[in-house]
C-alpha cells in the first residue's frame, strides 16, 4: 500500500509536473502570441506612417513638378513676349527711320524735300562760296498731258538721278516742288560753278 501510495504520489507529481509544464508552455505560447500581435501592430502602425510619408512625399513631388511645369510655361510665355517685344521694337525702329526719311525726303525722287532744306543748310559750314541753282523742267505740263502722269513721274525720277550724279558728294540736290529742283554746292571757283550749271 505504501508502495502504491508512493507510486500514486510519483504519478501525481509527474502529472503535476507535466501539467505545470503544459501550463508553462501554454502561457509561453500565449505570451509569444501577444508579443507577435504587439509586433504586428507596431509594424502595421510603422507601415501606415511610412505610407503616409510616401503619400506626403508624392504630394510634394506633384506640387514641385507642377510648380516646375508652371515656371517653365511662364518662362516660355515670357520668352515669347520678349521675342515679340524685340520684333515690335525692331519694326518700330524701322518705321521710325522710314518716317524720318519720308519727313525729310521726297517720296517720288528720294531727294531731300523743301522742308529739310533749312536743316541741311544749318548743318553745312557757312562760307562765302556757296552756290544755289534753282531749275525746273521746261514744258513739263505738256509731258504730263501727252504721255500721262506716270511718264511725268518717270521724268522726275530720272532728272533727280542725274542731278545726284552731277552734284556728287560735295553738293546737295533737293526737289523744291513740282518740277522745280534746287542744287546747293559749297566751295569751288566761278568757273567750276559755271561748269556745274
Amino acid at each position: 500500500a505504501l508502495q502504491a501510495l508512493q507510486e500514486q504520489r510519483a504519478v501525481a507529481a509527474r502529472l503535476d509536473a507535466a501539467e505545470h509544464e503544459n501550463t508553462a508552455k501554454v502561457l509561453q505560447e500565449q505570451f509569444e502570441a501577444q508579443r507577435r500581435a504587439i509586433e504586428i501592430e507596431s509594424l502595421r502602425r510603422e507601415n501606415a506612417m511610412k505610407d503616409a510619408q510616401i503619400r506626403k512625399r508624392r504630394v510634394w513631388q506633384l506640387i514641385a513638378s507642377t510648380g516646375a511645369a508652371v515656371a517653365l510655361l511662364l518662362c516660355g510665355f515670357v520668352w515669347v513676349l520678349y521675342r515679340r517685344s524685340v520684333r515690335t521694337s525692331r519694326r518700330l525702329r524701322e518705321l521710325n527711320e522710314e518716317l524720318a526719311f519720308h519727313s525729310t525726303h521726297d517720296a517720288l525722287t528720294g531727294l531731300l524735300n523743301r522742308r529739310s532744306f533749312r536743316d541741311a543748310m544749318a548743318a553745312r559750314t557757312p562760307g562765302a562760296s556757296r552756290c544755289f541753282i534753282l531749275l525746273d523742267i521746261d514744258h513739263f505740263k505738256a509731258i504730263n498731258d501727252r504721255l500721262g502722269h506716270t511718264a511725268g513721274d518717270e521724268v522726275l525720277v530720272e532728272v533727280a538721278r542725274r542731278l545726284r550724279a552731277c552734284v556728287g558728294m560735295g553738293g546737295l540736290a533737293l526737289r523744291w516742288g513740282g518740277e522745280e529742283f534746287l542744287v546747293h554746292v559749297d566751295g569751288g571757283d566761278a568757273a567750276g560753278r559755271a561748269a556745274l550749271v
